[in-house]
């Protein structure tokens, strides 16, 4: 038979497995543009990244033909976050191979490695939001 403990461990865990499923109120879905000089950034990476008192994972997102999106059951973080874009020339390049170049870096440092791009997610926002990014040359 089962002893009490094994069924308030049992319960619990139940509890806990329910409770990962659905909308973590913490966390929001993103998805937007990129424009550069006012055309869409091609190829790209685009990552959030937590900063102040804000708790919660780096997200990152691919950029194809302008556009990104963090839509997956955990989206970035509710709270102050540093904005990193990076926008690639692909030209030539069918399947980047560990150990070649990286793709050219198309965009200022000042949208990447020296970023102030800063984006405020509140917990008012909605579970769904929308952003877009026009970055100048």
């Amino acid at each position: 038979m089962f002893s009490s403990t094994s069924v308030v461990v049992a319960a619990a865990l139940s509890v806990s497995i329910f409770a990962g499923c659905g909308h973590n109120a913490d966390r929001v879905e993103l998805s937007g543009t990129v424009t550069f000089a006012g055309k869409p950034v091609q190829h790209g990476q685009i990552r959030f990244l937590p900063i102040e008192d804000t708790q919660g994972p780096v997200t990152i997102a691919q950029i194809e033909d302008g556009k990104y999106a963090v839509t997956s059951h955990e989206g970035v973080p509710v709270g102050r976050l540093r904005v990193e874009i990076r926008g690639y020339d692909m030209t030539g390049i069918t399947v980047p191979m560990p150990g070649t170049r990286p793709p050219k870096q198309l965009l200022p440092e000042k949208y990447n490695d020296k970023t102030t791009l800063t984006l405020t997610v509140s917990d008012s926002t909605g579970y769904r939001i929308t952003h877009d990014f026009d970055l100048t040359p």
